[in-house]
Protein backbone atom coordinates (compact mmCIF):
# COMPACT_ATOMS: atom_id res chain seq x y z
CA UNK A 1 0.00 0.00 0.00
CA UNK A 2 1.38 3.13 -0.84
CA UNK A 3 1.88 5.93 1.71
CA UNK A 4 -0.62 8.78 3.45
CA UNK A 5 1.90 11.10 1.83
CA UNK A 6 0.86 9.50 -1.63
CA UNK A 7 -2.63 9.36 -0.80
CA UNK A 8 -2.67 12.98 0.09
CA UNK A 9 -1.28 14.17 -3.42
CA UNK A 10 -3.32 15.94 -5.86
CA UNK A 11 -4.93 13.08 -8.02
CA UNK A 12 -3.50 14.51 -10.87
CA UNK A 13 -0.07 13.53 -9.86
CA UNK A 14 -0.78 10.85 -8.25
CA UNK A 15 -2.41 9.58 -11.77
CA UNK A 16 1.24 11.05 -13.25
CA UNK A 17 3.43 8.94 -10.70
CA UNK A 18 1.26 5.64 -11.87
CA UNK A 19 1.02 6.48 -15.37
CA UNK A 20 4.97 6.30 -15.52
CA UNK A 21 5.69 3.48 -13.08
CA UNK A 22 3.01 1.32 -15.61
CA UNK A 23 4.87 2.29 -18.88
CA UNK A 24 8.13 1.21 -17.14
CA UNK A 25 6.79 -2.20 -15.53
CA UNK A 26 4.71 -3.10 -18.09
CA UNK A 27 8.05 -2.25 -21.47
CA UNK A 28 10.85 -3.80 -19.32
CA UNK A 29 9.23 -6.28 -16.70
CA UNK A 30 9.40 -6.37 -13.40
CA UNK A 31 13.69 -7.15 -13.20
CA UNK A 32 14.34 -4.44 -15.77
CA UNK A 33 11.94 -1.51 -14.27
CA UNK A 34 14.64 0.84 -13.18
CA UNK A 35 13.14 3.18 -10.67
CA UNK A 36 15.04 6.00 -11.91
CA UNK A 37 13.65 6.29 -15.58
CA UNK A 38 10.18 6.25 -13.28
CA UNK A 39 11.31 9.25 -11.14
CA UNK A 40 12.54 11.38 -14.23
CA UNK A 41 9.50 10.20 -16.26
CA UNK A 42 7.32 11.25 -13.42
CA UNK A 43 9.12 14.58 -12.44
CA UNK A 44 9.98 13.53 -9.10
CA UNK A 45 12.84 12.45 -7.09
CA UNK A 46 13.86 8.59 -6.01
CA UNK A 47 14.24 9.71 -2.37
CA UNK A 48 10.63 11.03 -2.66
CA UNK A 49 9.26 7.96 -4.85
CA UNK A 50 10.33 5.46 -1.63
CA UNK A 51 8.73 7.77 0.70
CA UNK A 52 5.08 7.00 -1.26
CA UNK A 53 5.94 3.14 -1.55
CA UNK A 54 7.87 1.33 0.80
CA UNK A 55 10.34 -0.43 -2.05
CA UNK A 56 9.87 -1.35 -5.85
CA UNK A 57 7.80 -4.27 -4.84
CA UNK A 58 4.94 -2.68 -2.92
CA UNK A 59 5.02 0.04 -6.18
CA UNK A 60 4.39 -2.74 -8.48
CA UNK A 61 1.86 -4.10 -6.45
CA UNK A 62 0.20 -1.04 -6.40
CA UNK A 63 0.21 -0.48 -10.23
CA UNK A 64 -1.15 -3.79 -10.68
CA UNK A 65 -4.06 -3.56 -8.10
CA UNK A 66 -4.74 -0.15 -10.32
CA UNK A 67 -5.04 -1.75 -13.04
CA UNK A 68 -7.38 -4.54 -12.20
CA UNK A 69 -9.43 -1.82 -10.59
CA UNK A 70 -9.55 -0.33 -13.90
CA UNK A 71 -10.93 -3.56 -15.66
CA UNK A 72 -13.32 -3.48 -12.85
CA UNK A 73 -15.23 0.23 -13.29
CA UNK A 74 -15.42 -0.81 -17.04
CA UNK A 75 -17.78 -3.23 -16.29
CA UNK A 76 -20.21 -2.94 -13.25
CA UNK A 77 -21.40 -6.01 -12.06
CA UNK A 78 -25.17 -4.78 -11.91
CA UNK A 79 -24.68 -4.94 -15.95
CA UNK A 80 -25.60 -8.61 -15.76
CA UNK A 81 -29.40 -7.71 -15.31
CA UNK A 82 -29.58 -6.31 -18.86
CA UNK A 83 -29.04 -9.70 -20.69
CA UNK A 84 -31.42 -12.65 -21.30
CA UNK A 85 -29.20 -14.82 -19.71
CA UNK A 86 -25.81 -14.61 -17.86
CA UNK A 87 -23.89 -16.49 -19.82
CA UNK A 88 -25.15 -14.58 -22.71
CA UNK A 89 -23.34 -11.40 -20.37
CA UNK A 90 -20.25 -14.00 -20.00
CA UNK A 91 -19.29 -14.40 -23.57
CA UNK A 92 -20.40 -10.33 -24.57
CA UNK A 93 -18.31 -9.40 -21.37
CA UNK A 94 -15.49 -11.14 -22.72
CA UNK A 95 -15.24 -9.14 -25.88
CA UNK A 96 -15.63 -6.08 -24.42
CA UNK A 97 -12.45 -7.14 -22.32
CA UNK A 98 -10.75 -7.97 -25.64
CA UNK A 99 -11.69 -4.13 -27.05
CA UNK A 100 -10.68 -2.67 -23.97
CA UNK A 101 -7.57 -4.03 -23.83
CA UNK A 102 -6.96 -2.35 -27.31
CA UNK A 103 -7.66 0.87 -25.56
CA UNK A 104 -5.24 0.04 -22.48
CA UNK A 105 -2.16 -1.57 -24.28
CA UNK A 106 -0.12 -0.96 -21.40
CA UNK A 107 -2.32 -2.84 -18.64
CA UNK A 108 -2.97 -5.26 -21.34
CA UNK A 109 1.19 -5.61 -22.03
CA UNK A 110 1.95 -5.72 -18.07
CA UNK A 111 -0.53 -8.34 -17.22
CA UNK A 112 0.13 -10.27 -19.72
CA UNK A 113 3.97 -10.31 -18.56
CA UNK A 114 2.45 -11.37 -15.24
CA UNK A 115 0.97 -14.45 -17.07
CA UNK A 116 3.44 -15.69 -19.14
CA UNK A 117 6.12 -15.98 -16.34
CA UNK A 118 4.14 -17.53 -13.11
CA UNK A 119 7.24 -18.64 -11.51
CA UNK A 120 8.21 -15.34 -11.29
CA UNK A 121 8.66 -14.83 -7.28
CA UNK A 122 6.70 -10.90 -7.40
CA UNK A 123 4.67 -12.21 -10.52
CA UNK A 124 3.59 -14.92 -8.29
CA UNK A 125 2.33 -12.68 -6.14
CA UNK A 126 0.90 -11.00 -8.42
CA UNK A 127 -1.22 -13.61 -10.30
CA UNK A 128 -2.35 -14.23 -6.26
CA UNK A 129 -4.29 -11.06 -6.43
CA UNK A 130 -5.38 -10.86 -9.73
CA UNK A 131 -7.60 -14.65 -8.76
CA UNK A 132 -8.44 -12.82 -5.81
CA UNK A 133 -9.65 -10.10 -7.38
CA UNK A 134 -11.58 -12.30 -10.52
CA UNK A 135 -13.30 -14.72 -7.76
CA UNK A 136 -14.33 -11.66 -5.68
CA UNK A 137 -16.10 -9.52 -8.78
CA UNK A 138 -17.83 -13.01 -9.77
CA UNK A 139 -19.18 -13.51 -6.81
CA UNK A 140 -20.88 -9.65 -6.63
CA UNK A 141 -22.26 -10.92 -10.14
CA UNK A 142 -23.78 -13.59 -8.63
CA UNK A 143 -25.38 -11.64 -5.80
CA UNK A 144 -27.75 -9.89 -8.03
CA UNK A 145 -29.19 -12.72 -10.01
CA UNK A 146 -31.71 -14.95 -8.35
CA UNK A 147 -31.15 -18.83 -8.41
CA UNK A 148 -34.44 -19.50 -9.88
CA UNK A 149 -33.90 -22.30 -12.69
CA UNK A 150 -30.77 -23.57 -11.71
CA UNK A 151 -30.65 -27.11 -10.73
CA UNK A 152 -31.52 -28.12 -6.69
CA UNK A 153 -28.77 -27.31 -4.48
CA UNK A 154 -27.13 -24.81 -7.39
CA UNK A 155 -26.44 -21.35 -7.17
CA UNK A 156 -25.13 -18.67 -9.51
CA UNK A 157 -22.01 -18.76 -6.75
CA UNK A 158 -21.51 -22.23 -8.16
CA UNK A 159 -22.05 -21.62 -11.58
CA UNK A 160 -19.47 -18.71 -11.80
CA UNK A 161 -17.01 -20.31 -9.08
CA UNK A 162 -16.65 -23.05 -11.77
CA UNK A 163 -16.50 -20.62 -14.86
CA UNK A 164 -13.69 -18.72 -12.88
CA UNK A 165 -11.63 -22.19 -12.80
CA UNK A 166 -12.07 -22.91 -16.73
CA UNK A 167 -11.26 -19.88 -17.05
CA UNK A 168 -8.03 -19.77 -15.38
CA UNK A 169 -7.35 -22.89 -16.77
CA UNK A 170 -7.56 -21.59 -20.40
CA UNK A 171 -5.14 -19.23 -19.09
CA UNK A 172 -2.68 -21.73 -18.39
CA UNK A 173 -3.26 -23.27 -21.63
CA UNK A 174 -3.46 -20.34 -24.20
CA UNK A 175 -0.96 -17.78 -22.45
CA UNK A 176 1.85 -18.44 -24.82
CA UNK A 177 0.29 -18.46 -27.96
CA UNK A 178 -1.18 -15.00 -26.88
CA UNK A 179 0.79 -12.17 -28.34
CA UNK A 180 2.44 -9.74 -25.41
CA UNK A 181 1.62 -6.25 -26.56
CA UNK A 182 -1.22 -5.57 -28.77
CA UNK A 183 -0.66 -6.19 -32.58
CA UNK A 184 -1.58 -7.29 -35.69
CA UNK A 185 -2.14 -11.21 -33.87
CA UNK A 186 -3.95 -9.41 -31.02
CA UNK A 187 -7.47 -9.97 -32.47
CA UNK A 188 -6.71 -13.40 -33.93
CA UNK A 189 -5.53 -14.64 -31.07
CA UNK A 190 -8.12 -13.66 -28.73
CA UNK A 191 -10.81 -15.16 -31.53
CA UNK A 192 -9.59 -18.45 -31.25
CA UNK A 193 -9.71 -18.27 -27.58
CA UNK A 194 -13.22 -16.62 -26.95
CA UNK A 195 -14.51 -19.54 -29.78
CA UNK A 196 -13.04 -21.95 -26.95
CA UNK A 197 -14.73 -20.13 -24.09
CA UNK A 198 -17.78 -20.21 -26.25
CA UNK A 199 -18.33 -23.95 -26.31
CA UNK A 200 -17.60 -24.47 -23.03
CA UNK A 201 -19.73 -22.24 -21.66
CA UNK A 202 -22.67 -23.74 -23.63
CA UNK A 203 -21.52 -27.19 -22.24
CA UNK A 204 -22.06 -25.37 -18.44
CA UNK A 205 -25.26 -23.80 -19.38
CA UNK A 206 -26.82 -26.98 -20.44
CA UNK A 207 -25.75 -28.58 -17.29
CA UNK A 208 -26.95 -26.15 -14.89
CA UNK A 209 -30.16 -25.17 -15.17
CA UNK A 210 -34.01 -27.24 -14.16
CA UNK A 211 -34.53 -29.39 -17.31
CA UNK A 212 -38.19 -29.06 -18.91
CA UNK A 213 -40.41 -31.91 -19.12
CA UNK A 214 -39.91 -35.62 -19.21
Amino acid sequence: MPSRQFLNLPAEKQEEILRASLREFAQHGYNGASTNRIVEDARISKGVLFKYFEDKESLFMYVVDRALQTYTDAFPTRDVLSYDSPFEWMKDVTLRKLRFSKERPLTYQLLMRIAKEPAHPVYAKAMGRIARASEQYLAQVAAWLPNDGLRDGLTWKHVFALVNWITQGMVDQYVARLPEVVDEDFESAFELVHADLDLYLDIIRRGVYKEEGP
